[in-house]
């Protein structure tokens, strides 16, 4: 059809002869020229309405797309070290070009993402999401060689509760299946990713538990009653008047968090000892403001990485795919301003405090300012480069590699807590907060 549109519209407009021959043949040749593309228009648009098929050339774009920003952008080579990028693409583009389902393109290109093997380099389609999505009426992390609820709103779903099963099929088995969707620089990164919203978990199903209950999960049409959650705040109240106190900062995502977090430093600044919880915070924007008002001593920088893509020297080295150079940034040690809080100083952290997160609580525990309580950290950074495509999809790709002032490793590893702290399954079933209860412990002798 494509083929015969062209060959008519160039035939239409290039008709040779006479005046009168030329507007003899001109006026059919048109009309049947905009006869053909009415029709065309009519497929199209008649195919643009089911957002379940993508076409051969949206298709390729995408994938094409992704992989030509991979050489430019990714920062983490020497994490995925055997990856054979253009192998892979090429099993990718098979996938992605076999069939014009839109599940299925997304399912080939997270699979392609993910062996890349980078907490902050993913894909996401609000589309997959919409349809296809897990629901997070729940969430579980695997402690111990179990997978333990940690939250729920299901019916007869408790934290605590240890998943043994899905829809029949041992849970550690879904997620070795699973695992080759789920982005991360570590396996850790990937259980905790398993319950996220782009995660591969089916929209209905069944868990099984270890004491013998089965409990649906399923999509509930909202109801006028249907509660929604209140926005999430800093926190902060005092433990101990003039002696504890105690703030939660949930996210750095927006200025506000850290801007409520140095009011509480200012409520607070006279106290004994401050408690910052940073659990569960995903990150956002580097709280540097929040930073300056708790540092009483120097403190230095992470270490970082990005790409140099030197195209003189590639072709000297007859373009060897393991030939890489980058650029490094030490950056100098911050100076020493006047705080707004210099008492003694805990910080909470466990394995969903992530980018931002780290960066706020990494350089008080490279000096020393503070103690660090609960769970190493997530473990990833990196100012991803985002590309939005129009059809919704979004791949982001991290820019740059950190690494510890002292040099050391940061990616998929993390940043280790002072004093270690691990909640087991009995702690989440009677709601005895064991992070929290240790930093109490340990004001109290000071």
């Amino acid at each position: 059809m494509e083929m015969a549109l062209c060959c008519w519209t160039a035939l239409a407009l290039d008709i040779k002869g006479s005046n009168a021959e030329v507007a003899m043949l001109r006026g059919p040749v048109m009309m049947l020229t905009l006869y053909l593309m009415s029709g065309i228009a009519g497929v199209a648009g008649a195919q643009s309405h089911d957002d379940s098929r993508l076409a051969l050339e949206e298709r390729a774009y995408v994938a094409s797309k992704i992989y030509s920003l991979i050489p430019v952008f990714f920062a983490h080579g020497e994490g995925a070290p055997n990856v054979d990028l253009d192998a892979a693409y090429k099993q990718y583009l098979a996938q992605a070009l076999a069939t014009d389902g839109r599940r299925e393109f997304d399912l080939a290109t997270l699979e392609f993402v993910a062996k890349l093997g980078n907490g902050h380099t993913d894909f996401w389609d609000p589309w997959i999401i919409d349809h296809y999505g897990q629901l997070q009426l729940f969430d579980a992390h695997y402690f111990d060689g179990q997978w333990v609820v940690t939250r729920s709103s299901l019916p007869g779903l408790k934290p605590g509760d240890i998943i043994v099963s899905i829809d029949g099929q041992p849970f550690e088995q879904f997620f070795a299946d699973s695992r080759k969707y789920l982005s991360g620089s570590s396996e850790s990164q990937q259980r905790r990713r398993l319950f996220s919203s782009n995660s591969p978990l089916p929209r209905r199903f069944s868990i099984q538990l270890a004491e013998g209950s089965s409990i649906r999960a399923e999509p509930k049409a909202p109801t006028a009653a249907t509660k929604k959650e209140p926005p999430e705040t800093t926190e902060g109240r005092w433990i101990h008047e003039s002696v504890l106190a105690y703030i939660k900062i949930p996210s750095f995502d927006e200025p506000e968090f850290q801007k409520s977090a140095i009011e509480f430093l200012r409520k607070f600044q006279n106290a004994k000892t401050l408690i910052i919880d940073v659990r569960g915070n995903g990150g956002g924007a580097t709280p540097s403001d929040l930073i300056r008002s708790l540092m009483d001593r120097p403190w230095r920088h992470w270490i970082e990485t990005t790409p140099s893509n030197l195209v003189a020297m590639r072709v000297q080295m007859n373009n060897d795919p393991a030939f890489h150079l980058d650029y490094r940034f030490e950056y100098p040690p911050e100076k020493l301003e006047k705080p707004i809080y210099s008492g003694k100083l805990f910080i909470l952290v466990d394995d969903d405090c992530t980018s931002a997160c780290e960066d706020f609580a990494m350089p008080f525990k490279d000096n020393g300012r503070a103690t660090i309580i609960g769970e190493s950290t997530f473990g990833s950074s990196g100012q991803p480069y985002v590309q939005r495509f129009e059809n919704g999809m979004i791949f982001r790709i991290s820019t740059k590699r950190e690494y510890f002032p002292d040099g050391s490793e940061f990616e998929g590893r993390g940043i280790r807590p002072n004093v270690e702290v691990h909640p087991r399954a009995e702690d989440l079933r009677s709601g005895n907060d064991v992070i929290f209860q240790k930093a109490v412990e340990l004001a109290a002798q000071h």
